[in-house]
């Protein structure tokens, strides 16, 4: 027969120094907080620019993919642009509806089209098709 003890043995009872005690699990003690001071949030800029700035981009050798959607939920590239924000290239390549992302020599340009819920992605050099791959793991 079980005791009521034997339900909580995992848990480590602390006593804070002006209250009760806390019950703290063994796995939960030891994290590491979420954010590092030490390093940059985001390369987003707080308030992008409304407009594409101008930038080259190569007309060769493109891999273009283009998601079409019934229905798209407003701002997936915003999304998209904070959960990759360590690959965005330059924080002057970054707009209200669009970016450009980088992984070592390829380079990928995400551009939102809300009123035609349409998102175009165009990459170029080596790994077009990883840089891509990534996008689209975020998009699905």
């Amino acid at each position: 027969m079980s005791s009521c003890n034997d339900k909580f043995s995992g848990l480590h009872a602390q006593r804070r120094p002006d209250g009760p005690k806390v019950e703290k699990h063994p796995l939960r003690s030891g994290l590491r907080p979420i954010v590092d001071r030490d390093k940059p949030i985001s390369r987003i800029p707080s308030h992008p620019i409304a407009i594409q700035p101008s930038y080259s981009w190569p007309e060769a050798g493109n891999l273009t993919v283009r998601y079409e959607y019934d229905f798209m939920p407003k701002s997936l590239v915003t999304r998209l642009m904070v959960a990759l924000n360590h690959r965005i290239a330059d924080q002057n390549h970054v707009w209200k509806s669009g970016a450009i992302f980088q992984r070592d020599e390829t380079r990928a340009e995400v551009i939102e089209d809300y009123p035609k819920r349409r998102i175009s992605v165009r990459a170029n050099r080596p790994d077009a098709r990883g840089l891509v791959a990534i996008i689209d793991d975020h998009l699905g």
